[in-house]
């Protein structure tokens, strides 16, 4: 009986149908690790000018998230968790950023890390990780307002 499911495509065609439906629950550039930081080294116009920097980073976060934490005087921003990110359902995915201005005395650079959480259906709880997409995204929109990206 088994044999004959499989030959008449019964068990191909169940496969092909629930497959989508598994993979389609989260992102697949979701890494569940903690992110690391990256450095950004500002264009030469922001280099040295902390209020400069400063106020174009923040701006550059407040166009498509709400800012949670903003201390201009230690150079740290972080942004609150926004559900949805990458056209994902607002239940299945959140990202965030942070920014830290390692030297505000003295800039010439920022460091920006991501975090996502992916909600795993099997598990029924949030995952902690990264997501390579979310990644690219964010420090390809900061980096064309402050400067380059240095690995």
């Amino acid at each position: 009986m088994k044999t004959g499911l499989i030959r008449r495509g019964v068990v191909p065609a169940l496969l092909a149908a629930i497959l989508p439906l598994l993979t389609a629950c989260g992102s697949s550039s979701f890494v569940k690790r903690p992110a690391g930081w990256k450095t950004i080294e500002l264009r030469d116009d922001l280099r040295g000018n902390y209020d400069k920097a400063w106020q174009t980073a923040i701006d550059t976060l407040g166009r498509s998230y709400d800012l949670e934490i903003i201390d201009k005087d230690s150079g740290y921003a972080r942004t609150a968790w926004k559900f949805g990110i990458l056209g994902e359902s607002p239940d299945v995915l959140a990202g965030r950023i942070t920014l830290k201005f390692p030297d505000v005395s003295d800039v010439d650079r920022v460091d920006v890390r991501t975090d996502v959480q992916q909600y795993n259906i099997w598990t029924e709880q949030w995952e902690q990780g990264f997501d390579t997409v979310f990644e690219r995204e964010i420090f390809g929109d900061l980096s064309g307002r402050l400067g380059r990206v240095v690995q």
